[in-house]
């Protein structure tokens, strides 16, 4: 039983035991509910968080869905550039097959051309030898003539009755030379068919030529073949002339023969009178012979005047090749004129096909500048950054931002110029196109005309009918290749018009940039309301300014004017931007219209007319909003001379408050003498005291007291307006220095981003500050954690540098301007491969990165004057003002959230860009002297 007892209290011990460990159980449960019930909430409040995440995620991925829609779009452009390059490829190898084919039919031209040069030719040297066979036997007869006039004088009286024998004979003779005459009359008549033939011919050359004037636009080697045409068939022409030379002086011989024929009959008949006196008989006979020699003499003046008839022949034919020579003349100046405006036509198709290349050539370059568009969104964001620390810089900033918005705008002006220029071309084509057209229907013309002229020759060319049906068929060809080259100059306008569409692509593009400089402008709506706050105490001040003195009432009205134009021209800025962003909105729609008029263009043949009187309309609507856009430039041109007006009041306001100044000292100066007198009148008081015997000299001084004071207090009170007033006008002079400097340091930051730009050296360049940035990757700049340069970095700095401090000191009166050079290094925020918050004070990090920084920078100054270096201009100004900084991480650069993959362990540097935030920046800074920048101030007006 005790054992039991002993177990039974054990067992009690333990089982108070378990219930203490229970209720302590139990305790520590309650805290762990408490616990849960914490963890509970944090679960709940990450899973709202991860549903806020989630939903930004599905914004990022719609984003991603979006830029992914952009870059398919780009593409689909890209190859349809490529697609349209490809077919105007086509296009050149089916124009250069078609000049093939016109050089082989010029070439079978020539050939036929040639065959019937050798033909004639033959035919020419055929008549030649009969001429001479002709010319060979009247020789011989004149020869038998001769031996016959010896034999009669030698014989006179022995032969008397031989002379009628031989008068007969000499009738036959003369018979014989009337028949020979009468055969040359046939070969005149012949050469006369033959000169009409030639006629013929030369129409035929002519028909040729308007031939050739039809396919002149073609090519060049066209016009120069038939040239060489036109100069044969003028040796052809040459050729028949002399023909007609030799026969001319064939026929002279004829009539010399003829005299010579007439004086032997004149001897025959003084022989006859003398026989007359001897016989009778003779006599008679003789008469009878003079009958005969009489008959034989009007049959010679019926042959002269025959002759006479084939001279005037021969003048009418020298008319007709005269004429003939002179329309040769005027159709080659025609085919001169006709081969200056094909090359025309061929430098201005030259020019069009240069331009679609430079087209396309842009477009590959808007599509490399994105990036570049992107950093300097980033470039942007770092800046508003800057802004929001330094609230005293926001309204330069705004300036800057503007300038940029205008650029960009001016950029869309010149894309829109380019859009005209290339209407322009089309309608000067056009224009060409028209101008070919009458001339060759003048062409036409004149060749009916000539054809008109030649009206009584016709009868005698239908022998030539058929060779000019031959002509007119290969005419039909030259029409057939007109066509074909009209079909080429539609095709010319088809590929202007794909260089309009590959225009709209370009405007669309820079329209989603101007969508990124919305984002930016958003941004920049919070220093605007500063700058209106601004504008506010300008208006307050202002009317500050109209309480003063009367002295400075016109200075006040102009300035009034000044800022009433200056709001003015700031209200027409915002109603022409509204009215731009309106008028841009109307040229979208005005360009989803002409889109979708091209697709259903392709789509349905038979609406063509209602299509083009659509498209007339859309581009007058073009015209007008370009009108109104240029008349939106023309009021920011005149707002900007507005700009240099208040310019010019600036040195005014300087002056007068450089004036108002030596007032105030002058005034001070009277001040001083009045209160010198009061001294003097209370010393004269204190003596008139001792003296009861000058009460009226008392009153006086006591007058002249109160007169004193009161003037005095005068002068008080204006010296303190004169104080308010000139540093109201101090304050006015300072944002007017500060307003120059911020136009002189863009207008410098600018011509130092286009020399840079034009040495096409790839570092950033800020146009507004004039800034370089040297940004550090992984090839350039500085070794890892350390200040050595490496040898892009080097390269780049032996380029940058010269050009960098020429464009400073090259011009004496802004290099005097030049207070500091600053080459600044800044490091990204990290310590011992660790993200570091550069807000929070680690003053470990800050110091190391601060001696890498300033390191770095001095570095890049060592090297500068280094004798590796080299010589540059204006190299002793340089070291005069430049100095090395280290910023440490103080102004790291934030990431831009874009897609991209996730950054490394050794790139992370928390929500700023390690490698953007690594940099080394070349800046200037300006001298406050304000005489100085008066000085400037006039410059910037030159």
């Amino acid at each position: 039983m005790k054992k039991s007892i002993d177990e039974m209290d054990s067992y009690n011990e333990l089982i108070n035991s378990k219930m203490v460990e229970l209720n302590q159980f139990a305790e520590k449960m309650g805290q762990h509910k408490v616990v849960i019930n914490d963890l509970l909430k944090d679960q709940e409040e990450k899973e709202a968080a991860m549903v806020v995440v989630a939903e930004k995620l599905e914004i990022k991925d719609q984003q991603l869905k979006q830029n992914e829609e952009i870059l398919a779009d780009s593409k689909s452009r890209l190859e349809k550039t490529i697609s349209e390059i490809q077919l105007k490829e086509l296009q050149n190898q089916e124009l250069s097959q078609k000049q093939e084919e016109l050089k082989n039919q010029i070439e079978i031209q020539n050939s036929v051309f040639e065959q019937s040069k050798q033909v004639f030719q033959e035919q020419i040297a055929q008549k030649e030898e009969e001429k001479l066979n002709e010319i060979k036997a009247k020789e011989n007869i004149l020869e038998v003539v001769k031996k016959q006039h010896e034999e009669l004088l030698t014989n006179k009286e022995a032969e008397k009755e031989s002379i009628q024998k031989q008068l007969a004979e000499k009738q036959n003779k003369l018979e014989y030379v009337e028949q020979t005459n009468n055969q040359l009359i046939q070969t005149i008549e012949e050469k006369k068919l033959a000169v009409e033939e030639s006629n013929s011919k030369i129409n035929g050359l002519e028909s040729n030529i308007a031939q050739m004037e039809s396919e002149i636009s073609s090519s060049k080697e066209l016009l120069q073949k038939k040239e060489e045409k036109i100069t044969n068939g003028q040796s052809e022409l040459n050729n028949k002339i002399d023909e007609i030379n030799q026969i001319q002086s064939k026929i002279t011989q004829q009539e010399y023969e003829k005299k010579e024929l007439q004086r032997q009959l004149v001897t025959i008949n003084e022989e006859k009178s003398i026989q007359n006196e001897k016989l009778g008989v003779v006599a008679r006979r003789l008469e009878d012979q003079e009958l005969a020699n009489q008959t034989l003499s009007q049959k010679l003046a019926q042959k002269e005047s025959s002759i006479q008839d084939a001279r005037n022949a021969n003048l009418q034919l020298d008319q007709l090749s005269s004429r003939l020579r002179s329309k040769m003349a005027n159709l080659k100046q025609e085919i001169i004129e006709q081969k200056s405006m094909s090359d025309n036509m061929q430098a201005e198709y030259n020019k069009s096909a240069e331009k679609n290349q430079n087209l396309s050539q842009k477009i590959q370059s808007m599509a490399f500048n994105i990036s570049g568009l992107e950093d300097q969104i980033k470039s942007k964001e770092n800046e508003i950054q800057r802004h929001q620390e330094q609230a005293q810089k926001s309204i330069k900033t705004v300036q800057n931002s503007g300038v940029k918005n205008l650029e960009l705008k001016q950029k869309i002006t010149e894309l829109n110029h380019s859009i005209q220029s290339l209407e322009e071309n089309v309608q000067q084509n056009k224009d060409a196109k028209e101008l070919l057209k009458q001339k060759i229907s003048e062409v036409k013309s004149n060749m009916t005309t000539s054809f008109d002229e030649k009206v009584m020759l016709k009868k005698e060319v239908n022998r030539l009918n058929s060779k000019i049906a031959s002509l007119d068929g290969k005419i039909n060809k030259g029409n057939r290749a007109k066509v074909d080259l009209q079909q080429g100059i539609t095709d010319s306008q088809e590929k202007l018009q794909n260089t309009q569409a590959q225009n709209d692509n370009l405007r669309k593009q820079n329209q989603i940039l101007e969508g990124k400089i919305v984002g930016l402008n958003t941004d920049i709506s919070s220093e605007n309301s500063q700058v209106a706050n601004l504008k506010r105490q300008m208006a307050r001040m202002k009317n500050e300014y109209d309480t003063s003195k009367t002295k400075r009432a016109e200075l006040q009205a102009k300035l009034a004017q000044a800022r009433n134009l200056a709001s003015d021209l700031e209200s027409k800025l915002l109603g022409a931007n509204s009215s731009i962003s309106g008028e841009k909105n109307k040229v979208d729609s005005l360009q989803k219209r002409v889109a979708a008029l091209n697709s259903t263009y392709s789509s349905a043949e038979s609406g063509k007319n209602d299509l083009k009187n659509q498209i007339q309309n859309l581009t007058k609507e073009n015209s007008l909003l370009q009108n109104k856009l240029d008349q939106a430039t023309k009021s920011l041109g005149q707002s900007q001379g507005v700009g240099n007006k208040l310019n010019s009041r600036v040195s005014d306001l300087a002056k007068e408050y450089e004036n108002s100044i030596n007032k105030t000292q002058l005034l001070a100066e009277s001040n001083d003498q009045l209160k010198r007198k009061i001294r003097d009148l209370y010393t004269q008081m204190d003596k008139n005291k001792d003296t009861a015997t000058q009460p009226k000299n008392t009153s006086k001084l006591m007058e002249e007291i109160a007169f004193l004071k009161r003037k005095n207090d005068m002068n008080d009170r204006k010296i303190k307006a004169l104080n308010a007033l000139n540093d109201r006008k101090a304050k006015d002079v300072g944002r007017k220095i500060a307003s120059v400097q911020n136009t002189f340091r863009s207008n410098l930051g600018k011509k130092i981003a286009q020399r840079l730009k034009d040495a096409k050296l790839n570092v950033f360049v800020d146009p507004n500050t004039g800034s370089v940035i040297l940004r550090t990757d992984d090839s350039f700049l500085f070794e890892k954690n350390s200040s050595k340069l490496k040898s892009v970095t080097r390269q780049m700095l032996r380029k940058v540098i010269p050009i960098y401090v020429e464009e400073l000191f090259k011009d004496k009166d802004i290099g005097r301007k030049i207070n500091t050079i600053n080459i600044i290094g800044h490091a990204s925020p990290k310590h011992r491969q660790k993200y570091v918050d550069p807000k929070k004070g680690n003053q470990r990090a800050y110091n190391y990165n601060l001696d890498l920084s300033s390191d770095r920078a001095r570095s890049i100054v060592k090297y500068i004057f280094s004798r590796k270096f080299g010589r540059f201009k204006y190299k002793k100004n340089f070291r005069a003002r430049v100095s090395a900084i280290g910023k440490s991480f103080s102004l790291p650069v934030k990431t831009i959230k874009r897609n991209r993959k996730p950054a490394s362990h050794a790139d992370y540097c928390g929500p700023y860009d390690c490698k953007l935030s690594r940099r080394v920046e070349i800046s200037f800074t300006l001298k406050d002297d304000k005489s100085a920048w008066e000085k400037l101030n006039n410059l910037q007006k030159e």
